[in-house]
């Protein structure tokens, strides 16, 4: 997405996501192909793809399964695409350290919506638990900046021309307000800030390409790793894909296992991966299939972003009026932009609104968007007020005909369990709920 002026007048809610991401692809007309990245993986060409996979975690308390899942299926991706593990590195939460650094909790079966409200679902809910990382067979380097650092001291010197460095994020991001273009990767127990990533993936041999893909908070603000500091225009040897702008947190983090959902940016885009040969056109399908509130956006967005302000600052014009007059210009030729009307095309289908041509059109929908907000959240609190009242109605009427259930779901009962006794319980409780729910046609239905 572009992240201008225009953005800045948008409302901090939830159904940012669609808007922006309808966004980028009006304004990337602007101008003909911005490159964004060349393939990560495949056949044609020349030098070795390498894996950098970080998970900092943070603390344990909040160093999520699934980051530890993003990983494992990172990982499995790779192997399949042939890279050897003498390629991939994983540097994640403490390493081997065997303390406990991990926050867990079971997955629930998919039935629990029939609790999910009462007060017996939230005593039956799976406790998050603090383990240790354990990953048979991937021996794992502590996520911190000194031994990063080594990595790329040491290992990353020994990489020639010609190889890509795959360096994947999941974790937790740091915002920096001051500096919307410095913000950080939450390590373990401290922080790696772009201007000490720019001066590690500087440590790399020149003619080898870093590609980035990051999916955690304000994941974003690593789009300025392009730049060196020196030169207005990108080195030409880092690029990336992001879950999300430089200010806005991403989704996907929790510490339920992995069938919970498989949402957020870095699951999907390792999906996409699978179905395609090339980073970019993986990041075009996430763009249009993640459901989540993230904006998945690249760095030549953030190119374009760039030399589109530096123009209407040469020119005195605003940020919209010369991206819409451009635009204007550009659509008199529409058949040269099939390609780009087409994914406006589907981005509108895919969020249920128009496909737009201008920015002034995104401007009048957004204002329309926070009555709307504040109407569909009414809703939903009703739909949602009534229907844990349904759910309540059925435990209560299920539990009077089946009064041995009554002294197993009271609170003492239930607290008395430990996390293997709570598991059985909602085991063998809910296939009987479901069974009494459906034998009452109209509360079922």
């Amino acid at each position: 997405m572009v992240d201008g002026p225009m953005m800045k007048s948008l409302p901090a809610e939830r159904f940012e996501g669609p808007c922006r991401r309808i966004l980028w692809p009006a304004a990337a007309l602007l101008l003909l192909a911005v490159g964004a990245c060349m393939p990560v993986f495949g056949a044609t060409e020349t030098g070795a793809t390498h894996a950098l996979l970080i998970n900092g975690g943070s603390r344990p308390e909040i160093n999520y399964l699934s980051h530890l899942h993003h990983l494992q299926d990172m990982v499995a991706l790779l192997r399949e695409r042939g890279v050897p593990p003498g390629r991939i590195h994983i540097f994640s939460a403490d390493g081997e350290d065997p303390a406990p650094d991990l926050a867990a909790r079971d997955t629930l079966p998919p039935q629990f919506w029939l609790l999910a409200g009462t007060v017996v679902g939230r005593k039956l809910r799976p406790r998050t638990e603090v383990v240790n990382t354990h990953w048979e067979g991937h021996p794992l380097k502590p996520a911190s900046r000194a031994a990063l650092k080594e990595w790329f001291e040491t290992r990353g010197r020994t990489l020639v021309p010609g190889d890509r460095l795959l360096l994947f994020v999941t974790d937790h991001g740091v915002e920096n307000s001051d500096d919307p273009d410095n913000g950080a990767i939450a390590l373990w127990q401290e922080e790696l800030p772009v201007s000490e990533l720019k001066a590690l993936l500087a440590l790399l041999p020149r003619g080898v390409v870093t590609v980035m893909v990051m999916s955690q908070c304000y994941s974003g603000t690593f789009a300025s790793a392009i730049y060196d500091g020196v030169s207005p225009e990108p080195t030409g040897g880092v690029c990336g894909f992001f879950s999300t702008e430089r200010d806005l947190p991403a989704y996907g983090c929790y510490p339920e296992g992995r069938d919970r959902d498989r949402i957020g940016h870095a699951f999907h885009f390792i999906d996409a991966l699978r179905r395609h040969p090339a980073a970019e056109d993986a990041h075009l399908e996430v763009l249009l299939g993640d459901g989540t509130p993230d904006v998945p956006l690249r760095t030549s967005d953030a190119y374009l972003e760039r030399l589109v302000s530096s123009a209407a600052g040469a020119r005195g014009a605003a940020f919209d009026t010369l991206v819409d007059s451009s635009l204007a210009e550009a659509w008199r030729d529409r058949a040269a932009w099939e390609p780009e009307i087409r994914l406006l095309d589907r981005l509108g289908e895919a969020y249920g609104t128009f496909s737009p041509r201008s920015l002034a059109e995104i401007a009048a929908l957004n204002r329309e968007l926070p009555d709307l907000s504040e109407r569909m959240k009414t809703y939903a609190e009703r739909w949602k007020v009534a229907f844990n009242s349904v759910k309540v109605e059925n435990l209560r009427s299920f539990v009077g005909e089946r009064p041995e259930w009554k002294e197993r779901i009271t609170d003492e009962s239930i607290a008395k369990l430990d996390a293997d006794g709570r598991a059985a319980l909602i085991l063998e409780l809910l296939p009987q709920l479901e069974k009494h729910a459906r034998e009452h046609p109209e509360r079922w239905k």
